[in-house]
Protein backbone atom coordinates (compact mmCIF):
# COMPACT_ATOMS: atom_id res chain seq x y z
CA UNK A 1 0.00 0.00 0.00
CA UNK A 2 1.20 4.16 -0.73
CA UNK A 3 3.29 4.60 2.31
CA UNK A 4 3.88 8.29 3.91
CA UNK A 5 5.59 10.10 0.84
CA UNK A 6 3.10 8.57 -1.69
CA UNK A 7 0.24 9.46 0.24
CA UNK A 8 1.54 13.16 0.64
CA UNK A 9 2.01 13.37 -2.85
CA UNK A 10 -1.13 11.54 -3.76
CA UNK A 11 -2.09 14.88 -0.60
CA UNK A 12 -0.94 17.81 -2.64
CA UNK A 13 -2.90 16.65 -5.80
CA UNK A 14 -6.07 16.49 -4.18
CA UNK A 15 -5.80 19.73 -2.25
CA UNK A 16 -4.93 21.83 -5.86
CA UNK A 17 -8.44 19.68 -6.85
CA UNK A 18 -10.89 19.48 -4.26
CA UNK A 19 -10.59 22.05 -1.77
CA UNK A 20 -13.20 24.35 -2.09
CA UNK A 21 -15.58 22.07 -4.12
CA UNK A 22 -19.18 21.44 -2.01
CA UNK A 23 -20.38 18.04 -2.15
CA UNK A 24 -23.87 18.16 -3.85
CA UNK A 25 -24.30 14.52 -3.51
CA UNK A 26 -22.33 11.07 -2.71
CA UNK A 27 -23.35 7.54 -3.89
CA UNK A 28 -21.90 4.99 -1.67
CA UNK A 29 -22.61 2.37 -3.68
CA UNK A 30 -20.56 -0.37 -1.29
CA UNK A 31 -21.57 -0.06 2.60
CA UNK A 32 -18.58 -1.74 3.61
CA UNK A 33 -16.45 1.04 2.27
CA UNK A 34 -18.09 3.73 4.11
CA UNK A 35 -18.03 1.80 7.38
CA UNK A 36 -21.30 0.19 6.65
CA UNK A 37 -24.10 3.11 7.54
CA UNK A 38 -24.51 4.27 4.07
CA UNK A 39 -27.27 6.79 4.71
CA UNK A 40 -25.17 8.18 7.60
CA UNK A 41 -22.16 8.84 5.32
CA UNK A 42 -24.42 10.64 2.93
CA UNK A 43 -25.96 13.04 5.50
CA UNK A 44 -22.53 13.48 6.82
CA UNK A 45 -21.44 15.05 3.67
CA UNK A 46 -23.72 15.93 1.31
CA UNK A 47 -24.04 19.84 1.03
CA UNK A 48 -20.38 20.20 2.91
CA UNK A 49 -17.78 21.92 1.35
CA UNK A 50 -14.45 20.50 1.20
CA UNK A 51 -12.10 23.35 3.31
CA UNK A 52 -8.61 21.41 3.39
CA UNK A 53 -6.68 18.53 2.96
CA UNK A 54 -4.04 16.89 4.64
CA UNK A 55 -2.18 13.37 5.59
CA UNK A 56 -1.43 11.89 8.81
CA UNK A 57 0.67 8.62 8.06
CA UNK A 58 -0.82 6.96 5.48
CA UNK A 59 -4.22 8.34 5.75
CA UNK A 60 -5.47 11.17 3.59
CA UNK A 61 -7.69 13.59 5.85
CA UNK A 62 -10.35 15.84 3.85
CA UNK A 63 -12.04 19.00 6.41
CA UNK A 64 -15.45 19.62 5.63
CA UNK A 65 -17.12 23.42 6.80
CA UNK A 66 -19.46 21.43 8.82
CA UNK A 67 -16.85 20.55 11.55
CA UNK A 68 -16.81 17.11 10.04
CA UNK A 69 -13.86 15.40 8.66
CA UNK A 70 -13.83 12.92 6.16
CA UNK A 71 -10.63 10.08 6.19
CA UNK A 72 -9.72 8.11 3.34
CA UNK A 73 -7.06 4.80 3.44
CA UNK A 74 -5.98 3.60 0.12
CA UNK A 75 -4.83 0.37 1.83
CA UNK A 76 -3.87 -2.18 -1.00
CA UNK A 77 -5.83 -1.73 -4.44
CA UNK A 78 -7.24 1.91 -3.41
CA UNK A 79 -7.73 4.80 -6.29
CA UNK A 80 -8.79 8.34 -6.59
CA UNK A 81 -10.09 9.21 -9.83
CA UNK A 82 -11.12 13.63 -9.97
CA UNK A 83 -12.74 13.92 -13.08
CA UNK A 84 -13.43 17.68 -13.67
CA UNK A 85 -16.28 19.43 -15.56
CA UNK A 86 -14.37 19.52 -18.01
CA UNK A 87 -14.40 15.86 -18.46
CA UNK A 88 -10.70 14.79 -17.88
CA UNK A 89 -9.55 12.62 -15.08
CA UNK A 90 -6.92 12.67 -12.60
CA UNK A 91 -5.95 9.01 -11.78
CA UNK A 92 -3.74 8.50 -8.42
CA UNK A 93 -3.37 5.69 -5.77
CA UNK A 94 -3.19 2.10 -7.18
CA UNK A 95 -3.46 1.72 -10.80
CA UNK A 96 -4.97 -1.83 -11.62
CA UNK A 97 -5.57 -3.17 -15.23
CA UNK A 98 -9.06 -3.79 -14.40
CA UNK A 99 -9.36 0.22 -13.65
CA UNK A 100 -8.81 1.04 -17.07
CA UNK A 101 -12.72 1.50 -18.17
CA UNK A 102 -13.98 4.46 -17.33
CA UNK A 103 -15.73 5.35 -14.33
CA UNK A 104 -17.86 4.84 -12.80
CA UNK A 105 -17.30 0.82 -13.28
CA UNK A 106 -17.41 -2.34 -11.22
CA UNK A 107 -14.90 -1.74 -8.77
CA UNK A 108 -16.19 2.04 -8.15
CA UNK A 109 -17.62 1.88 -4.17
CA UNK A 110 -18.21 5.59 -4.02
CA UNK A 111 -19.18 8.18 -6.12
CA UNK A 112 -18.91 12.22 -4.85
CA UNK A 113 -20.69 14.89 -7.44
CA UNK A 114 -19.79 18.38 -7.03
CA UNK A 115 -21.53 21.80 -7.67
CA UNK A 116 -19.12 22.39 -9.99
CA UNK A 117 -19.79 19.66 -12.53
CA UNK A 118 -16.72 17.73 -11.18
CA UNK A 119 -16.40 14.19 -9.47
CA UNK A 120 -14.06 12.06 -7.31
CA UNK A 121 -14.42 8.28 -8.06
CA UNK A 122 -12.84 5.88 -5.31
CA UNK A 123 -11.99 2.27 -6.91
CA UNK A 124 -11.21 -0.64 -4.73
CA UNK A 125 -10.69 -3.78 -6.17
CA UNK A 126 -9.93 -5.94 -3.08
CA UNK A 127 -12.26 -3.98 -0.71
CA UNK A 128 -9.88 -3.39 2.15
CA UNK A 129 -9.56 0.50 1.41
CA UNK A 130 -12.53 2.93 3.29
CA UNK A 131 -13.50 6.40 3.77
CA UNK A 132 -14.90 7.22 7.63
CA UNK A 133 -16.79 10.53 8.60
CA UNK A 134 -15.53 11.87 12.55
CA UNK A 135 -16.26 14.79 14.15
CA UNK A 136 -13.91 17.50 14.77
CA UNK A 137 -14.64 17.99 18.20
CA UNK A 138 -12.80 15.08 19.18
CA UNK A 139 -15.57 12.39 19.16
CA UNK A 140 -14.17 9.23 18.03
CA UNK A 141 -10.52 11.13 17.76
CA UNK A 142 -7.35 11.25 19.68
CA UNK A 143 -4.96 14.50 20.15
CA UNK A 144 -2.31 12.79 22.23
CA UNK A 145 0.22 12.34 19.65
CA UNK A 146 -0.06 15.77 18.24
CA UNK A 147 -0.25 17.52 15.09
CA UNK A 148 0.33 17.28 11.59
CA UNK A 149 1.62 20.05 9.54
CA UNK A 150 0.28 19.52 5.97
CA UNK A 151 -2.36 21.99 5.46
CA UNK A 152 -5.22 21.89 8.29
CA UNK A 153 -6.50 25.49 9.28
CA UNK A 154 -7.17 23.71 12.31
CA UNK A 155 -4.27 23.90 15.23
CA UNK A 156 -3.84 21.05 17.08
CA UNK A 157 -5.68 18.72 14.05
CA UNK A 158 -7.58 16.08 15.90
CA UNK A 159 -6.76 12.54 14.02
CA UNK A 160 -8.11 8.74 14.52
CA UNK A 161 -7.23 7.36 17.55
CA UNK A 162 -5.21 4.32 16.19
CA UNK A 163 -2.87 6.59 14.07
CA UNK A 164 0.41 7.19 15.71
CA UNK A 165 2.78 9.87 16.07
CA UNK A 166 3.72 11.72 12.19
CA UNK A 167 7.56 11.66 11.55
CA UNK A 168 7.26 15.21 9.99
CA UNK A 169 4.93 16.54 12.25
CA UNK A 170 6.87 19.54 14.06
CA UNK A 171 5.17 18.18 17.12
CA UNK A 172 6.82 14.93 17.13
CA UNK A 173 8.27 14.00 20.06
CA UNK A 174 11.42 11.76 20.32
CA UNK A 175 11.18 10.96 23.80
CA UNK A 176 8.01 9.74 23.14
CA UNK A 177 8.90 7.67 20.60
CA UNK A 178 11.59 5.86 21.98
CA UNK A 179 9.66 4.86 24.97
CA UNK A 180 6.74 3.69 23.44
CA UNK A 181 9.18 1.83 21.04
CA UNK A 182 11.07 0.09 23.84
CA UNK A 183 7.58 -1.30 25.23
CA UNK A 184 8.32 -3.60 22.66
CA UNK A 185 11.67 -4.78 23.81
CA UNK A 186 11.66 -8.31 22.43
CA UNK A 187 10.46 -7.06 19.10
CA UNK A 188 12.87 -6.03 16.47
CA UNK A 189 13.58 -3.16 15.63
CA UNK A 190 12.09 -3.83 11.43
CA UNK A 191 8.58 -4.46 13.41
CA UNK A 192 8.29 -1.37 15.47
CA UNK A 193 8.64 0.82 12.74
CA UNK A 194 6.48 -0.92 10.87
CA UNK A 195 3.40 -0.35 13.75
CA UNK A 196 1.33 2.35 12.93
CA UNK A 197 0.52 3.05 16.43
CA UNK A 198 4.57 3.44 17.47
CA UNK A 199 5.02 5.78 15.04
CA UNK A 200 2.63 6.54 11.53
CA UNK A 201 3.33 6.39 7.68
CA UNK A 202 6.45 3.67 7.42
CA UNK A 203 6.14 0.86 5.89
CA UNK A 204 8.48 -1.63 3.89
CA UNK A 205 10.27 0.33 1.42
CA UNK A 206 10.98 3.26 4.14
CA UNK A 207 11.72 1.19 7.13
CA UNK A 208 14.44 -0.81 4.72
CA UNK A 209 16.05 2.07 4.09
CA UNK A 210 15.60 4.15 7.17
CA UNK A 211 17.49 1.74 9.23
CA UNK A 212 20.31 1.67 6.28
CA UNK A 213 20.91 5.17 6.63
CA UNK A 214 20.80 4.55 10.20
CA UNK A 215 23.38 1.90 10.17
CA UNK A 216 21.28 -0.85 11.69
CA UNK A 217 20.18 -4.48 11.70
CA UNK A 218 16.74 -4.93 11.44
CA UNK A 219 16.79 -7.65 13.16
CA UNK A 220 18.32 -5.51 16.24
CA UNK A 221 15.76 -5.90 19.54
CA UNK A 222 14.28 -2.25 20.24
CA UNK A 223 15.45 -2.90 24.02
CA UNK A 224 19.18 -3.18 23.03
CA UNK A 225 19.09 0.39 20.81
CA UNK A 226 20.77 2.95 22.16
CA UNK A 227 18.67 6.78 23.00
CA UNK A 228 21.56 8.33 20.57
CA UNK A 229 20.45 5.13 18.02
CA UNK A 230 16.78 6.01 18.45
CA UNK A 231 17.80 9.84 17.60
CA UNK A 232 19.90 8.84 14.35
CA UNK A 233 16.34 6.45 13.18
CA UNK A 234 14.03 9.17 13.85
CA UNK A 235 17.00 11.89 11.35
CA UNK A 236 17.02 9.17 9.09
CA UNK A 237 13.58 8.29 8.29
CA UNK A 238 13.06 12.24 8.21
CA UNK A 239 15.58 12.51 6.04
CA UNK A 240 14.42 9.90 3.55
CA UNK A 241 10.64 10.56 3.50
CA UNK A 242 11.47 14.38 2.57
CA UNK A 243 13.97 12.66 -0.61
CA UNK A 244 11.41 10.39 -1.72
CA UNK A 245 8.50 13.26 -0.96
CA UNK A 246 10.73 15.68 -3.52
CA UNK A 247 10.68 12.37 -6.48
CA UNK A 248 7.03 11.90 -5.87
CA UNK A 249 6.87 8.66 -4.14
CA UNK A 250 8.50 4.74 -5.17
CA UNK A 251 6.08 3.07 -7.63
CA UNK A 252 7.07 -0.05 -6.73
CA UNK A 253 4.02 -2.01 -7.83
CA UNK A 254 0.86 -0.07 -8.82
CA UNK A 255 1.20 3.35 -7.30
CA UNK A 256 0.73 6.43 -9.64
CA UNK A 257 0.71 10.49 -8.44
CA UNK A 258 -2.74 11.92 -9.24
CA UNK A 259 -1.44 12.95 -12.68
CA UNK A 260 -1.17 9.16 -12.94
CA UNK A 261 2.58 10.02 -13.75
CA UNK A 262 5.26 7.47 -11.69
CA UNK A 263 6.86 8.64 -8.39
CA UNK A 264 10.66 8.19 -9.42
CA UNK A 265 12.30 8.14 -5.83
CA UNK A 266 12.40 3.67 -7.12
CA UNK A 267 15.66 5.28 -8.65
CA UNK A 268 17.71 6.61 -5.67
CA UNK A 269 16.93 3.58 -3.05
CA UNK A 270 19.73 2.32 -1.22
CA UNK A 271 18.88 -1.26 -0.31
CA UNK A 272 15.29 -1.76 -0.76
CA UNK A 273 14.71 -4.53 -3.72
CA UNK A 274 18.83 -4.52 -4.23
CA UNK A 275 19.84 -7.61 -3.57
CA UNK A 276 23.10 -8.68 -4.72
CA UNK A 277 23.87 -5.02 -5.34
CA UNK A 278 27.28 -3.77 -3.98
CA UNK A 279 26.15 -1.64 -1.07
CA UNK A 280 26.79 2.21 -1.80
CA UNK A 281 28.99 2.76 1.11
CA UNK A 282 31.64 0.99 -0.94
CA UNK A 283 32.20 -0.96 2.21
CA UNK A 284 32.70 -4.29 1.11
CA UNK A 285 29.35 -5.59 1.73
CA UNK A 286 26.86 -6.96 -0.72
CA UNK A 287 22.56 -6.26 -0.42
CA UNK A 288 21.32 -9.47 1.31
CA UNK A 289 17.44 -10.34 1.06
CA UNK A 290 16.45 -11.85 4.42
CA UNK A 291 12.16 -13.29 4.62
CA UNK A 292 10.67 -11.90 7.66
CA UNK A 293 7.16 -12.99 8.64
CA UNK A 294 5.96 -13.04 4.27
CA UNK A 295 7.79 -9.69 4.01
CA UNK A 296 11.32 -9.01 2.07
CA UNK A 297 13.81 -7.13 4.37
CA UNK A 298 17.40 -5.65 2.69
CA UNK A 299 20.55 -5.02 4.35
CA UNK A 300 23.79 -4.52 3.79
CA UNK A 301 26.06 -6.91 6.63
CA UNK A 302 28.65 -4.92 6.76
CA UNK A 303 27.69 -1.46 7.63
CA UNK A 304 24.31 -2.87 9.57
CA UNK A 305 25.41 -4.76 12.54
Amino acid sequence: MPELPEVETLVRGLRARVVGQKIASVEPRLGKSVGGEPAVFKKAVEGATIESAERRGKLIILHLDNDKALLIHLKLTGQLIFEGKDGLSHRGGHHQKAYEAPPPNKYTHVIFSFTSGAKLYFNDLRKFGWMKIIDADGRGLSTRMGADDTGSRRSPTQFHADIGPDPLSKHFNVREFIKNAKRRAKSDIYSVLLDQKVISGLGNIYVNETLWLAGLNPQTKAGSIADSQYNSIIASAKQILKEAIKYGGTSDNTYRKLDGSKGTYGEHLTVYHREGEKCPRNDGGTVQRVKKGGRSTFLCPVCQK
